[in-house]
């Protein structure tokens, strides 16, 4: 995800532009979130495909999104928030909760971490940290992973990699097979 400062203003806040992966949905920001949001929910685990979600709040007043692809969106619940991602490469994009939701916002959407200049001087909160996966625990630093002594054991490799290129084809094949349902 790209992001570049931009030299325009509106007062004193900088503008701030961010991209999808195929640059089809671009969000323009003025000025920094109100608040960075580390959400361990069980939905946005299933709607990312992470231990959690960065969200930072944004005022609607102060964003603008530029849509050149489909944007989908989907709801979990139905009081839930409906969440948007981009219909030609599947990057979340934003989440805002409706009216009628739990927790009803009218002047704020959600950007997804990667569109979010997170330059601090706002508030980074985690909830639902007891839906946090048990395996979710931070892997060893360099420092503390070791490498076992001796010669490394794939040396000979070349030929197992080799033998896994003559069954591309039939890989891709059976992919493109599952890919037309």
């Amino acid at each position: 995800m790209a992001m570049a400062g931009l030299s325009r203003k509106q007062g004193s806040l900088v503008a701030y532009q961010a991209a999808c992966a195929c640059s089809g949905v671009k969000v323009m920001t003025y000025g920094g979130p109100m608040q960075i949001t580390n959400c361990h929910c069980d939905a946005c685990h299933a709607a990312t495909g992470h231990s959690y979600a960065i969200w930072a709040a944004y005022p609607l007043s102060r964003t603008l999104l530029i849509v050149n692809s489909p944007l989908r969106s989907f709801r979990i619940s139905e009081n839930g928030a409906d969440r948007f991602f981009c219909g030609r490469c599947g990057c979340s994009v934003a989440m805002q909760y409706h009216p009628n939701s739990v927790w009803p916002e009218y002047h704020t959407v959600w950007l997804a971490r990667h569109f979010a200049e997170l330059t601090g001087g706002c508030d980074e909160v985690h909830i639902f940290r007891e839906d946090e996966p048990m395996d979710s625990a931070p892997l060893p630093t360099t420092e503390e992973f070791q490498m076992p002594p001796g010669p490394r054991q794939d040396q000979g490799a070349a030929e197992p990699v080799a033998a896994g290129i003559e069954n591309f084809d039939q890989i891709t094949a059976s992919m493109k097979f599952w890919a037309r349902g």
